[in-house]
């Protein structure tokens, strides 16, 4: 299992389309994928489902971690991150 913890930097947190690209992107892997608040570790989603990631009522300043475990996860959890973490502020 590959787990890394990241902070949401978007002004407007995890909205509908960045909720949206972020489960788009973590379907192009096999791995499980999962994501949750660093606050609340029993808050914690499927990162494949934007129902899920949606109500993780994700704001700018919150802490996140994203694990995976599977065949590619390593490369799951670098790009999920870097997804985070480069997202512009204003989006």
């Amino acid at each position: 299992m590959t787990v890394k913890k990241t902070k949401i930097v978007n002004r407007l947190g995890v909205h509908g389309r960045v909720a949206n690209s972020f489960v788009h992107q973590a379907g192009q892997f096999e791995s499980h994928v999962c994501v949750e608040r660093a606050d609340d570790p029993m808050k914690k989603a499927n990162a494949k489902s934007i129902v899920f990631v949606l109500a993780l009522c994700l704001n700018q300043g919150d802490e996140i971690i994203i694990s995976a475990e599977g065949a590619d996860e390593e490369k799951a959890v670098d790009a999920l991150v870097e997804f985070i973490e480069t997202l512009p502020v204003e989006q």
